[in-house]
């Protein structure tokens, strides 16, 4: 459980960086390379979100030996200090978290296609990215609100912490509450590979498309640079000297008049 909190901490951090320097640096010719730092937060969040989802699975195992040798009088309390004990609040605050920075994640890169387009008029792709994000995001958040169904909430509640804490202890208070809750969380977490997976799927596509667009415009520089090359580049200009006037030629001397009668 601290190895999670620890990683999804450390994550969340990394992601409000990134998502900072992506603001201030993709003005500049490196918008592929923003791609690649994103993608490199998307597989650190898809392997957080799998440990999340198997940490979820072993509570649900060690929850069913509980119910399977606890007398039903005892078993409540029973499952209330299992519950503390494996400190599932923090696992479910870790998925929350996780869920928050995938919206994020698709809300920047809406962005950046958007900014890249303004950047270069020029540019088309055969896929609109922002209205993949969007339609990504809209799909993850209507799975998450089924997953939360199952225990009469609403995905407000599980992206605000307070709300959500608060139906999670109502949950905990049995066994059956806290199956419930666990199997929310599993769909949820399955819901979140699915959307890093799409999102990396898209983030590749991107990159591309706008590595192909940058490296067709370089490529033209160089061909019309190479064409001036070509019809100048034959003239050679010659050392040019100073100017000097010709010198005036010397005065010849004066006749003598003829003599006088």
């Amino acid at each position: 459980m601290k190895i999670l909190k620890r990683s999804g901490i450390a994550l969340f951090v990394g992601f409000t960086i990134a998502s900072r320097a992506h603001a201030g640096a993709v003005a500049g010719a490196t918008e592929p390379t923003q791609i690649v730092n994103m993608l490199q937060l998307v597989a650190s969040y898809s392997t957080l979100v799998q440990q999340a989802v198997t940490q979820v699975n072993q509570y649900q195992t060690m929850l069913q030996n509980l119910m399977d040798i606890t007398p039903s009088e005892l078993l409540g309390e029973a499952a209330q200090v299992l519950w503390r004990d494996q400190n599932m609040v923090q696992a479910f605050k870790s998925l929350q978290t996780i869920v928050v920075a995938g919206q994020k994640i698709d809300y920047t890169l809406q962005n950046a296609d958007q900014f890249f387009r303004n950047l270069h008029p020029g540019y088309g792709s055969l896929l609109d990215f922002q209205h993949g994000y969007r339609d990504l995001s809209d799909t993850t958040l209507n799975a998450i609100g089924n997953s939360l169904a199952v225990i009469n909430a609403q995905t407000s509640d599980f992206a605000n912490e307070q709300s959500m804490v608060q139906q999670l202890q109502q949950r905990s208070q049995s066994a059956t509450g806290q199956l419930q809750a666990l199997k929310a969380a599993n769909d949820i977490g399955v819901a979140m590979i699915g959307q890093f997976q799409k999102l990396r799927e898209l983030m590749l596509a991107q990159g591309q498309s706008q590595d192909h667009y940058l490296s067709m415009q370089t490529s033209m520089n160089d061909s019309g640079k190479s064409g001036l090359d070509q019809v100048f580049g034959n003239i050679h200009a010659k050392r040019i000297t100073a100017y000097t006037p010709p010198s005036s030629p010397a005065s010849a001397p004066a006749q003598a008049s003829p003599p006088s009668n």
